[in-house]
């Protein structure tokens, strides 16, 4: 057994070649996804690799996509004694675009002997640097000046913060919001079974519809003033939340609200919806720039697949989508009238409304240039049919039903065992392909435990289950 730089290998007389044989290395781990990958054992060897620069000679001269020719970015990775490239492209092509495009091995990777000169070290793999003493500064309250709470839509959506509207899948939370922003654009004023919006002018990023024909016929349905309504097109280009030509937009178009439909498209490489810091990141970013230019950030998102009764439990991702955001809005279909009600889940400046619901028909806008009928989905505000309190019941009832379900698949699973067991892998597996979730399947096992129907054992280093007799 030999070891260096903390990763551990061992090569026998008929052993793979190093370049051939792959570790699991310590550095290979992550901060941010935790994801191991695997690292060629040469890395830790004394084989000869290229310099950086007679690689990127022969690859990529004058560091160009090799796919759209846009300027190539390189990272890179301290690998013993060596150092494993990464690349990307203006453009938004990847590591795994690029070295595809060059027809080089995705899982041995590149190795050079030295870094490239004109990028630092990718800071996803450094320790975070010591803070230095005297940036922080203290806010001198006394020169603050107070100011009101100031409404785009009375109690749901306010400016100078964050207010997220989140949904399912196909539940018109797009549609919703550019019908609001189409009302915004046009001077505001009274919506039915509403309060009174106030009018203003709207940036609208999109990353979801294509434009001719979804996003742009649903906003001439909804009516509004192209004077005070301007769209950033986030699927024709790429780029992040925090692109400096976004907030520029802001400042010079005077904006009174800012919308991201979806958010998540756009956020940083290597930032993952589910990690608590990358959330925050973001929708403080947000948070920033909806006080430095006095906009209501309007933020969309999607929910996940859970039945949970609470409202911040049914958001994808990390609950700091609900958390950080100052006033939440969701959108839950009634399967049996067609009426979308929406729920005002938070409320962190205002007292909580009930909510407010609408109904969807279709309306003509007239012939395209092949002389094809265009149509698009129109809002009808109308009156809620069922509370909050129903909606949560209901999704309560779902979780318990799915629950029982998962605890009847369990028992079933194990009196097929006849006796022996089932080691607890194949038992999650086969509950969890009948259409159970890993929560669910967790949540109903303990139930079992608790009520002394099942027990564990350990054989072989493992942990099975068996039918208490």
């Amino acid at each position: 057994m030999q070891t260096n730089k903390n990763a551990a290998y061992c090569l026998g007389d008929n052993a793979a070649t190093a370049r051939n044989f792959y570790v699991i290395h310590n550095k290979s781990i992550t901060q941010k996804r935790a994801k191991l990958n695997l690292d060629p054992l040469s890395i830790f060897e004394n084989e000869d690799y290229p310099t950086f620069e007679e690689w990127q000679a022969e690859y990529m001269p004058n560091s160009k996509c090799p796919i759209c020719g846009s300027h190539a970015n390189f990272r890179y990775r301290e690998m013993g004694d060596n150092y494993r490239i990464y690349v990307d492209c203006d453009n938004g092509h990847s590591t795994t675009d690029i070295f595809k495009k060059l027809g080089i091995d995705l899982i041995s990777g590149v190795y050079v002997s030295t870094p490239p000169k004109q990028e630092k070290e990718n800071p996803g793999y450094n320790k975070q640097e010591k803070a230095k003493a005297g940036t922080l500064k203290l806010t001198d309250l006394s020169k603050v000046e107070m100011k009101a709470i100031e409404f785009i839509l009375l109690p749901y959506i306010y400016k100078n913060n964050v207010n997220l509207i989140h949904a399912g899948t196909s539940s018109a939370k797009s549609l919703l919001t550019l019908t609001l922003c189409a009302k915004i654009s046009q001077g505001g004023g009274e919506l039915p079974h509403l309060n009174f919006i106030a009018g203003g002018k709207v940036l609208y990023v999109n990353t979801e519809d294509t434009v001719s024909d979804a996003f742009f016929p649903r906003l001439r349905a909804a009516g509004y003033n192209p004077d005070n309504f301007h769209l950033l097109d986030g699927i024709n280009q790429r780029f992040e939340y925090d692109h400096p030509d976004l907030e520029n937009f802001v400042k010079v178009g005077s904006y009174d609200v800012v919308v991201f439909d979806i958010l998540k498209d756009i956020l940083k490489d290597g930032q993952d919806i589910n990690n608590s810091k990358d959330v925050r990141a973001a929708i403080n970013h947000l948070k920033r720039l909806a006080e430095k230019y006095n906009v209501a950030v309007i933020v969309l998102h999607h929910n996940n697949k859970s039945n949970s009764a609470s409202g911040n439990g049914r958001v994808q991702g990390s609950n700091d989508w609900y958390s950080a955001c100052r006033s939440v809005l969701e959108l839950q279909k009634d399967k049996e009238t067609g009426v979308v009600n929406v729920y005002h889940n938070k409320s962190n400046h205002a007292k909580e409304e009930t909510g407010f619901a609408f109904s969807i028909e279709g309306v003509e806008l007239g012939l395209d240039a092949r002389g094809k009928m265009v149509k698009a989905p129109a809002i009808k505000f109308c009156t809620m049919t069922k509370s909050r309190e129903e909606m949560e019941n209901e999704f309560a009832g779902k979780e318990e039903n799915k629950q029982d379900k998962a605890e009847s698949l369990i028992l079933k699973c194990l009196q097929e065992a006849e006796g022996v067991g089932m080691w607890s892998q194949l038992l999650e597996q086969a509950v969890t392909a009948m259409g159970i979730s890993n929560i669910t399947y967790r949540r109903a096992r303990k139930a079992l435990q608790d009520k002394k129907f099942i027990r564990k054992g350990q054989a072989d280093g493992k942990t099975y289950w068996y039918i208490v007799e």
